[in-house]
């Protein structure tokens, strides 16, 4: 099947799976859904990653997005690629599992490069 879009059709695509025009399903209505639609935010700035939510929660306020976050509806933690991410709060264990080992791995070898032994990086934490 050949498919062609116009410039105007791919960008329209392209802005409402973003989340960023009106949603002809069923646009996700809280801090949960909007993280849940994409899997993972990149949030490495607070700032940004509160705007980035609240660009996509028309209506909601900066403490409304603050007070879903601070229910845990979404966490800001570091799962994937050196860099904060929000992500579903019951996709956060699983994710760092899977991530963690590479993460881990490449925190003992700068631990090495910079002379800490474990014991140092233990007491330090």
């Amino acid at each position: 099947m050949d498919v062609r879009l116009t410039g105007a059709q791919a960008l329209a695509l392209r802005m409402t799976s973003l989340l960023l025009r009106p949603h002809p399903v069923a646009r996700p209505a809280d801090v949960a859904g909007v993280v849940e639609w994409f899997g993972a935010m990149q949030a490495q700035d607070v700032a940004s990653g509160m705007w980035s939510l609240g660009v996509r929660l028309p209506g909601r306020t900066l403490d409304d997005v603050r007070e879903a976050l601070e229910r845990r509806e979404a966490l800001r933690t570091w799962p994937m690629r050196g860099t904060v991410h929000l992500v579903p709060a019951r996709d956060a264990r699983w994710m760092l599992a899977v991530t963690g080992v590479r993460v881990l791995a490449g925190a003992a070898a700068r631990r090495a490069t910079l002379g800490l032994t474990e014991a140092e990086a233990d007491r330090a934490a």
